[in-house]
């Protein structure tokens, strides 16, 4: 076999998965070309719901408010409350959330704006999820001390 005829089906199959992410969705609205029921099967993802509580090593994460009420492609609001092992809340605890398509191998390029609201309540905003699938929110959780821990809420997105 030459090398070109090596070439053609590399470029082929290069061309096919710069597609699957080609940056046709937008930050701000997503694909509106996405298959519907595109999360009828997903079994990754959590049961999302306002009171979803996820634990990490230190901290439980409670999801207290969601705007819109299930994820949709673009802009999410989440509020959340952070409480410690013996379900005290945590103030001043520093949150980053990060988003992440484990399925396309990318984040969301909008930050997010931690807004503390004091008792242990923090909001996020914006929270882009621009394309439909599976997304993974890391909510990384650091107290006073430096101390981190992770906490991670699995989405699904028509």
């Amino acid at each position: 076999m030459t090398q070109q005829s090596l070439l053609a089906p590399l470029a082929l199959l290069a061309t096919l998965a710069l597609g699957a992410c080609d940056g046709d969705d937008t930050m701000e609205s997503g694909n509106d070309d996405a298959p519907a029921g595109i999360c009828a099967d997903e079994d990754r993802a959590d049961d999302f719901a306002v009171s979803l509580t996820k634990m990490g090593e230190r901290h439980t994460v409670t999801l207290m408010e969601a705007e819109p009420a299930d994820p949709v492609r673009g802009d999410n609001t989440w509020t959340i409350l952070v409480t410690d092992e013996a379900g005290t809340p945590m103030e001043g605890i520093g949150v980053d959330a990060k988003p992440w398509m484990p399925d396309h191998g990318h984040g969301s390029a909008v930050e997010e704006t931690v807004t503390d609201l004091g008792a242990g309540e923090y909001t996020l905003d914006p929270l882009n999820l621009f394309m439909a699938g599976l997304w993974q929110v890391t909510l990384e959780l650091t107290d006073e001390d430096g101390e981190t821990d992770e906490v991670m809420i699995s989405v699904c997105v028509e």
